[in-house]
């Protein structure tokens, strides 16, 4: 709301997310919002980076009347430019957090095509973090979700938090580095000093 088309065009790369135009754009489950159904069928950078914002802040599932997946970001900013590169006009509505005491944005999309191409994906998990290309912008897609940087003691930190201990050691295997400690429920990789500039530096190469 309030920003013109060259104005998303500008933000989305000043994220160094690059669209991809020449896509048709198919109606998604109102006429009055459209959807690039397609986005999830190929993998590239843009598609890596969203599909680590989804694993760490989005949800999906398949009903009977059809599929939805959200994403959710204290950064209204940011989903707005994911929005602009999955080629989406669907609403981003504004939601009251208790727990962080903020406001939390969330952006809503209903299509059955691009939840099934998202659990095709998530099916592939462990192979696209061991194996697959674009992996830096997968992890920065992770870090901007449920990771951090941090400077402590004069030194870089870099950490994500999951529930999933598989997830990370998939993620401390490709890179080659990093500890994972437990914290109740939930699992933290630290990549400290070295390791942290050199996480920084493959996510940020570009």
């Amino acid at each position: 709301p309030g920003r013109n088309w060259s104005s998303l065009l500008h933000k989305a790369s000043r994220l160094k997310l690059h669209g991809r135009p020449n896509i048709n754009h198919k109606r998604g489950y109102n006429a009055k919002y459209v959807i690039n159904i397609n986005f999830f069928k190929a993998w590239n950078p843009d598609i890596a980076y969203i599909f680590g914002r989804l694993i760490t802040d989005g949800s999906w599932r398949l009903r009977k009347n059809g599929g939805d997946l959200s994403i959710k970001s204290i950064d209204k900013e940011n989903l707005e430019k994911m929005r602009f590169i999955m080629g989406s006009t669907h609403h981003i509505r504004r939601e009251k957090n208790k727990k962080i005491g903020n406001a939390i944005h969330v952006l809503g999309i209903f299509n059955n095509e691009l939840v099934k191409d998202i659990m095709r994906l998530e099916s592939q998990l462990t192979e696209l973090i061991l194996h697959g290309e674009h992996f830096w912008d997968f992890l920065r897609g992770v870090i901007d979700g449920d990771g951090g940087l941090y400077i402590q003691n004069r030194s870089l930190r870099v950490t994500i938090t999951s529930i999933d201990q598989h997830f990370l050691k998939s993620i401390q295997t490709r890179c080659g580095y990093g500890v994972i400690y437990q914290s109740g429920k939930y699992y933290t990789i630290n990549f400290l000093g070295r390791n942290a500039i050199t996480i920084c530096q493959e996510i940020y190469r570009d």
